[in-house]
């Protein structure tokens, strides 16, 4: 499980294209650290009472998730429109 962990969390590698390997290993930095911003501030303001910063993340994960997923399949221009929009 800590394998498949690890895979996940590795950046895309395309052997074709190396400008599409930059773009997606700063794609994924990107999609990571924000996921993981909102998430934590979430978390936090909804110890704090304050919930509707929760819900704002909840509408801001699927996006991420499908950014996240479209990144790793190598549509790397569409996964970079959806992490500006979402």
């Amino acid at each position: 499980m800590l394998k498949s962990l690890r895979n996940l969390l590795k950046p895309p590698c395309f052997d074709d294209d190396d400008d599409k390997n930059r773009v997606a290993v700063f794609l994924h930095i990107v999609i990571l650290a924000a996921s993981a911003i909102a998430l934590v501030v979430g978390l936090v303001d909804a110890l704090s009472g304050v919930y509707r910063t929760l819900v704002a993340v909840s509408a801001l994960i699927p996006p991420m998730a499908i950014a996240f997923w479209a990144n790793r399949r190598g549509y790397t221009t569409a996964a970079s429109y959806i992490t500006v929009l979402g």
